[in-house]
C-alpha cells in the first residue's frame, strides 16, 4: 500500500498502521470489519488531503481518492478498504 500525492507538495502524511484480513479489530459505520489502513500527520501543520490518493499499484497512482479533509498536526485518520466507495469523513 502506498499514499502518494498528486503534485509538487510535500507534507509529513504517513501511513501508520495497516490492518488486512480484519475480523473483530475495528468495525466501520455500518459494523462491518473491513480492512483499514491509519494514516498519521506527523508534521506541525494541517494537511488537506484533497488530490491525495491510496494505492497498492505502480500502475495506478489514482487508485483511491482520499476525501477532501483537513489532517491537523498529529492526527490519525483510518481508511476502511471496504469497496464501499464512501467518502464522507468519520
Amino acid at each position: 500500500m502506498v499514499l502518494w500525492l498528486a503534485g509538487a507538495a510535500r507534507a509529513e502524511v504517513v501511513i501508520s498502521e495497516f490492518m488486512a484480513d480484519n475480523a473483530t479489530t475495528l468495525a466501520d459505520q455500518q459494523r462491518a470489519y473491513s480492512d483499514w489502513i491509519e494514516l498519521h500527520n506527523s508534521g506541525p501543520e494541517a494537511v488537506n488531503l484533497e488530490g491525495w490518493f491510496l494505492t497498492d499499484t505502480e500502475t495506478n497512482r489514482t487508485q483511491w481518492r482520499l476525501p477532501a479533509q483537513n489532517l491537523s498536526a498529529g492526527a490519525h485518520l483510518v481508511v476502511f478498504a471496504s469497496g464501499k466507495n464512501v467518502t464522507t469523513p468519520g
